[in-house]
């Protein structure tokens, strides 16, 4: 699990469920980052490299917004307030370097962790490891979660 917890923790933790999900779900995905960094076809790295990953921690739906009948200028002048007024509290508030955007639809202001290349290094022994942080916010279990309704 490699995120943003490093700027206020120790860069090493486990996570233990001591107890079963009883209405099902509670699945967590388990995998040795140093295998899945050798087993990435070439081209599919690259293309992580390039574009870089980054996690959304939080999102909030602006569809009403988008839907209100306003000329495009005035839309991206209130998008313009509502990034600066959240991220102002961010910084304020959360000491972790948080990034906040909209969606490529405009219609959630996400807040995300800074991007990062996908492939990072172990603290101690400085063995390179895949990035893995797909779990809840990745977007492709949002929509899998919301009925494949919710936007990324």
């Amino acid at each position: 699990h490699n995120d943003v917890t490093y700027k206020l923790a120790a860069p090493f933790a486990a996570f233990a469920c001591f107890q079963p999900a009883e209405l099902g779900g509670g699945d967590f995905l388990l995998a040795d980052g140093r295998a899945v960094l050798a087993t990435l076809p070439a081209g599919v790295l690259a293309t992580l490299r390039e574009r870089l990953l980054s996690v959304r921690v939080a999102s909030i739906p602006f569809g009403w917004l988008a839907d209100l009948p306003l000329p495009p200028s005035l839309l991206a002048a209130l998008r313009g307030a509502a990034l600066s007024v959240v991220g102002a509290i961010l910084s304020a508030k959360v000491p972790l370097d948080l990034a906040v955007a909209f969606s490529a639809d405009e219609r959630t202001l996400q807040i995300l962790e800074q991007p990062k290349a996908p492939v990072n290094r172990h603290p101690a022994s400085g063995a390179p490891t895949f990035f893995s942080s797909l779990h809840s916010q990745s977007a492709h279990l949002q929509r899998r979660r919301a009925g494949g309704g919710a936007a990324g």
